[in-house]
């Protein structure tokens, strides 16, 4: 494999931002993880597209960061160049009538930034996902969804890169499920076609607000966290069943699953994945040992190194 020289020079070649060395902690939501080697920062996606071939053309991996949600990264970091999408925010509008509006939105768009995007134009059909953090992109890889509403209901198609080049997959092309958006081997997600209804801003913002009081109540979102732990079981709730396995409190140093709601594991101050994974293997053998189910991780765990069986 090249060096990591050889591919900063490369990547800056492209008018890249490239950073070196990152604490991957200070890019995640949860506040944990170690050094990536390198972190590159494409501003558009033609750009996009030249830094993952260039990087196909130097046989050097990578991994796509959004917002930080979702994700576990391991105390040894990251070898693969890590590919920060944040810059990719932009969204155009491409139809709009007195009943709809189609939107064309970026990948690295802030979720809750084309939430109140929409709720300023009356656009109707994610309020649902209020308060959930992360980006656009990362809501269609994983689906987000809370309260009825699911981020593919809205899509129209999908622009993506694939081996075989960029490519737009229609919303008939997609099989998206429950947390699961249906991609494929879909490698980046470059952004999507999404159409919403028209409402008043007044009713969007209302609705906008009492989901977000809502997820005030049952969820710890004052605190460092990755959001959802471990998926739903079909027809049941990871949730409850790790409440009443007992594991409310349990604590892996400074690792803690959510008093407010036992799906999350919170991070008090100085938590590691290390102590993170011990909490995700504990609590699953109480949840297997009352349930007889096993629970699957929703969270992604990323780095150099995976010594656990997640």
């Amino acid at each position: 494999m090249v060096e990591t020289t050889e591919i900063k020079e490369m990547l800056l070649s492209l008018g890249c931002e490239v950073r070196e060395s990152v604490l991957m902690r200070d890019y995640t939501t949860l506040r944990i993880g170690g050094r990536a080697d390198l972190m590159v920062l494409p501003e558009t996606s033609e750009m996009l597209i030249d830094v993952v071939e260039g990087l196909d053309s130097e046989g050097m991996p990578f991994i796509v960061l959004g917002g930080g949600s979702n994700v576990l990264v391991l105390d040894s970091g990251i070898r693969e160049v890590v590919i920060r999408l944040d810059r990719l925010n932009r969204i155009d509008v491409i139809e709009q009538s007195t009943e709809e509006g189609l939107l064309y939105v970026q990948s690295g768009r802030r979720l809750q930034g084309l939430l109140y995007y929409l709720q300023s134009r009356g656009l109707s059909g994610l309020e649902g996902l209020t308060g959930i953090p992360g980006t656009v992109g990362g809501a269609l890889v994983g689906n987000a969804g809370a309260y009825g509403y699911e981020m593919m209901e809205v899509v129209e198609a999908v622009k993506v890169i694939r081996k075989e080049g960029v490519e737009i997959i229609g919303r008939e092309q997609i099989p998206y499920g429950y947390r699961e958006g249906g991609l494929g081997d879909a490698r980046v997600v470059l952004g999507a076609l999404i159409r919403l209804q028209k409402d008043s801003p007044q009713r969007v913002k209302e609705r906008m607000q009492q989901f977000a009081l809502q997820k005030r109540q049952k969820q710890p979102i004052t605190e460092h966290s990755a959001g959802c732990v471990f998926k739903n079981p079909p027809g049941q709730s990871a949730g409850r069943m790790i409440d009443e396995a007992g594991c409310k409190g349990m604590r892996r140093g400074d690792i803690e699953v959510s008093s407010v709601h036992a799906n999350f594991f919170i991070n008090k101050g100085r938590g590691t994945a290390e102590d993170f994974l011990a909490l995700m293997d504990e609590v699953r053998e109480r949840v297997f040992r009352r349930f007889s189910v096993e629970l699957e991780p929703e969270i992604k765990i990323i780095g150099s190194s995976k010594k656990t069986k997640h």
